[in-house]
């Protein structure tokens, strides 16, 4: 055989070998599905060594974009599995021994295509970007805690006792180091009445404290406090003895106005007015800037000069008796 029919030979057996291969390809092609740019759920967990100590919060996205592709028989049961949210990612972090006692710190996740369970034959495809989760690590620590009552209503309450007065309470550090105090779930008190008894307005019972703060989780011990406290009606009628009566006068006012007797010149008053513990100050004067006087005894409405939302009880003025004498 010549040269020429032997090169002849070798150039038909590569076509034939490179056509073959091209048919491979095809078919191969052929048998491939893909399914492009699915949402992965990531879920971040601690290593043991650090579980009570810290806890991590996803500071951003909580998914991975993901492309697959393989054979339509494993293409079929990863449908499945995504249909059953099997396929998620767990990945494990340890908080580096610089950061054991930062009150938290922020650091990133990297996912990779080993990290995402999916059937043999199946081939993982991460989109770069979209494949980083944004993590803040908290300490989590313990603190008694005064508890503060909260209730919901119209009403005005005073005298709130809770017991426990405290709690101990365990969250993470930051959102612990700005509590000042634990809230109660809110209390909803019941419809104001116009006027209550001492016994009526005393209310009592359970409350549970609340779960969360700043969004944050946190454990109360005990999670629920007795408390009491005392619910003031509407309006109260008050009766203030003993007041002062003072005078008005007049730039100039030739007369010097005299009681006389000291016990003359006090007053008892009747007011209402929001419900309180405390009575409202109250002043009493006869104004001397409006009429004309001569000396001697002198008989003048008393008038009133009360706090905002409070009102005289009597239905007209009170006149006051009082002599004008020469100054």
């Amino acid at each position: 055989m010549s040269i020429t029919q032997v090169g002849n030979v070798l150039l038909k057996a590569v076509v034939a070998l490179s056509l073959a291969f091209l048919c491979w390809l095809y078919a191969r092609s052929r048998h491939q599905e893909s399914l492009d740019e699915v949402l992965i759920p990531v879920h971040v967990t601690l290593a043991v060594d650090d579980l009570g100590r810290h806890e991590v919060e996803i500071a951003g996205t909580s998914r991975a974009l993901v492309s697959f592709s393989g054979p339509p028989s494993c293409m079929r049961e990863l449908r499945n599995e995504l249909q059953r949210g099997a396929v998620q990612v767990s990945c494990t972090v340890a908080v580096p021994e610089d950061k054991q006692n930062d009150s938290s710190y922020r650091d990133t996740v990297r996912i990779e295509p080993g990290d995402v369970p999916v059937p043999p034959g199946v081939s993982v495809n991460l989109c770069e970007g979209h494949n980083i989760v944004p993590i803040t690590v908290h300490k989590i620590v313990e603190r008694l805690v005064p508890v503060r009552l909260e209730s919901i209503g119209e009403g005005r309450i005073s005298q709130v006792k809770v017991e426990p007065a405290t709690v101990l309470v365990r969250g993470p550090q930051d959102v612990l180091d700005q509590t000042r105090a634990i809230p109660t779930q809110p209390y909803p008190l019941p419809p104001v009445p116009e006027t209550a008894t001492s016994n009526e307005s005393l209310l009592h019972g359970e409350i549970g404290l609340v779960k969360e703060l700043d969004s944050r989780s946190i454990q109360c011990s005990p999670a629920t406090v007795a408390f009491r406290f005392r619910l003031h009606p509407r309006q109260r009628t008050y009766e203030i003895t003993d007041v002062p009566i003072c005078f008005l006068c007049p730039p100039g006012f030739p007369w010097q106005p005299r009681f006389p007797t000291p016990a003359a010149g006090k007053v008892t008053v009747r007011v209402i007015g929001p419900a309180s513990d405390e009575n409202p100050q109250v002043q009493a004067y006869v104004d001397l800037t409006q009429g004309t006087f001569e000396p001697g005894r002198n008989r003048e409405p008393l008038r009133l000069l009360l706090p905002k939302d409070y009102q005289a009880a009597s239905e007209g003025p009170q006149l006051v008796s009082f002599t004008l004498e020469a100054k």
